[in-house]
């Protein structure tokens, strides 16, 4: 049951920091450089976001595929501790990753409002 929360956390965490970013470049980009951009995109460079990486914020980008990383490595961790029958340290991972993501996200939207 665990396991279907961190990875539904890690969807859904996935999709709030590319809204972040997408909601940055939907203030900061005008209307017809976005399109220009966004045209004939690879999914590489839709995933790495490889046509905005001198317009998007260093520090978007860096939660961004932080986040990506974390998740997996954090998964991992958790069917490890599962397998060898640690559920408190399994449950604790669940809720550092929540909190800490939740936290990270809520600071960088503030931090993107102008």
């Amino acid at each position: 049951m665990e396991i279907l929360a961190i990875s539904l956390a890690a969807i859904l965490f996935y999709f709030l920091t590319r809204g972040l970013i997408y909601d940055w470049i939907n203030n900061n980009l005008k209307k017809r450089k976005r399109k220009g951009l966004s045209q004939n995109q690879s999914f590489k460079e839709w995933f790495f976001y490889l046509r905005y990486n001198r317009i998007v914020p260093k520090r978007l980008l860096l939660l961004y595929f932080s986040n990506i990383i974390l998740a997996i490595i954090l998964i991992i961790a958790f069917v490890t501790f599962e397998i060898i029958n640690y559920q408190a340290v399994s449950r604790a991972i669940l809720r550092l990753y929540f909190t800490s993501n939740a936290l990270l996200i809520g600071l960088f939207s503030l931090l993107n409002r102008k």
